[in-house]
């Protein structure tokens, strides 16, 4: 709940109308909202919770992202190194919603595809929020946390993905 109200109040704050609809929109959809988030939205801002499983399903976000690396980065990787794909919250929890992690591609570019199946957050959709940060990480040690020498690339949205999104790593980790 406190974090749902500092994500609404840093909307409004930064007067972002769009943004806090689509947010307080989304939030309405959650299945089984919790009674102290439905009696937030009713004082707060005068609406009731709308989710059904139809309107949730038609809510869902899903990420495709096609993932290159350059040809410095291609010589520089080591052959067993990992592959970590995730997307988090622009304004949410620091842990990734969504995560892809598999051994390096024999070919690139490589396309992944996240969505809530591969969520990290039970009862967090990737729907909740309404932007996000997509990262793509190549781990030397296998380690999710990015450590000095990884390669990644990121990019961040402010609204859902409309199409493929192209994320090219070329950036070493200092």
């Amino acid at each position: 709940l406190v974090l749902s109200q500092l994500t609404g109040c840093q909307l409004a704050q930064r007067g972002d109308d769009a943004a806090q609809t689509r947010y307080i929109e989304r939030l309405r959809a959650l299945p089984d909202l919790p009674d102290v988030m439905a009696t937030w939205l009713r004082a707060e801002f005068g609406v009731e919770p709308t989710a059904s499983a139809d309107e949730v399903d038609a809510q869902d976000i899903r990420f495709e992202i096609d993932v290159a690396l350059t040809p410095e980065a291609q010589l520089q990787v080591a052959q067993d190194a990992t592959l970590f794909v995730f997307v988090r919250a622009l304004h949410g929890p620091p842990m990734p919603l969504a995560v892809s992690r598999q051994a390096l591609p024999q070919s690139w570019p490589v396309r992944v595809t996240l969505d809530d199946s591969m969520r990290m957050l039970e009862n967090t959709s990737l729907a909740s929020f309404d932007a996000w940060t997509v990262v793509a990480r190549i781990s030397r040690s296998g380690q999710a946390q990015a450590q000095s020498g990884d390669w990644q690339a990121s990019v961040t949205l402010n609204e859902p993905p409309d199409g493929i999104l192209d994320l090219t790593i070329e950036q070493q980790l200092p």
